[in-house]
């Protein structure tokens, strides 16, 4: 029989009250802990498992449990009919479905107000260690004027895993509103300016990088990975630029009004997803009636690396 520890590992969950929280990987938002687990050894494959959310089959539950355990499957499944949930059972379902409902949104709200703090305690001017060494320096990319203090900045003391480190801060504001609902932090080392790490904070959902502002987007758009890669894209006079900060960015990037063509700036990578996500994002835009252009390197990389070998750069 596996160990609790052992069951949140595979599980990707969390150890709660003897038993094991977790996430279907069929659930959009993975904070979703509708699935639990509790060990017990006189049920087929020491556990037994239910779920409080009402479209969840509890055989598919299983089976997911058992794959990822790698544990035997359940072989009478043909023969299994779910057990209709008892009002008083389907009521407590309820109850707690709600309870997890308020529990994220008070955490969304500690998260926004935790992220927006950072951001207005940042200073609208990036700096020398920013603007001239990380950036100029060692990227070999400009910050133009219009993304500093709007979309970039510098904090001297950004929280970071308990330490307050001097990094790059870049907002992510909602497509639609505008609103900055989500923070891309990059350490910085205070001697070099040399990248240490990079973090996330909020929403990055439906939101982007806006290196150019959105009242200057009018009839098209370009959109890249990531900040640096955009910022070599508007080097090479390829503007307004967005950055969505991952290939998923570029996946989920929807169709905006008021835009007939949008451009993405492609990079190589092995795994394929940069590849993959511009197929799922140019489907979306053709399909909705709007023109879409790739730019792919000549070599291997994204924007900032073709920039970076233009001779006598």
């Amino acid at each position: 029989m596996m160990s609790l520890p052992a069951f949140a590992q595979a599980l990707g969950g969390k150890i709660v009250s003897g038993g094991v929280s977790f996430a279907p990987s069929w659930h959009s938002d993975p904070r979703d802990l509708s699935g639990r687990l509790i060990p017990d050894p006189t049920f087929r494959n020491g556990y037994r498992a239910k779920t409080f959310s009402p479209a969840d089959d509890p055989l598919r539950l299983r089976d997911y449990i058992d794959q990822m355990c790698g544990l035997p499957r359940f072989e009478h499944r043909a023969d299994y009919r779910a057990p209709e949930p008892s009002p008083a059972e389907q009521a407590r379902r309820e109850e707690e479905r709600e309870r997890l409902r308020l529990v994220r949104a008070a955490e969304d709200k500690i998260r926004a107000e935790r992220l927006l703090r950072i951001w207005h305690a940042a200073d609208e001017d990036p700096g020398g260690l920013v603007r001239l060494r990380y950036l100029r320096e060692i990227r070999r990319v400009e910050l133009p004027d219009e993304a500093c203090g709007y979309t970039v900045r510098f904090h001297r003391a950004c929280p970071w895993e308990g330490d307050r480190v001097p990094a790059m801060v870049c907002a992510f504001r909602d497509l639609h509103t505008n609103e900055v609902v989500g923070l891309h932090r990059t350490r910085l080392d205070p001697e070099t300016g040399a990248k240490i790490g990079r973090r996330m904070l909020g929403r990055v959902t439906g939101a982007a990088i806006m290196l150019t502002p959105p009242a200057d987007v009018t009839m098209g758009l370009h959109i890249a990975e990531g900040v640096e890669s955009a910022l070599a894209g508007m080097m090479l006079d390829l503007r307004p630029m967005w950055a969505t900060g991952s290939a998923g960015g570029i996946a989920s990037f929807p169709v905006l009004g008021g835009l007939d063509v949008l451009t993405i700036c492609a990079e190589t990578d092995r795994s394929g997803a940069n590849a993959a996500a511009i197929q799922e994002c140019g489907t979306r835009w053709v399909e909705a009636g709007r023109a879409v252009d790739v730019v792919q390197p000549r070599g291997a990389g994204d924007m900032n690396d073709v920039l970076t070998e233009e001779p006598g750069r």
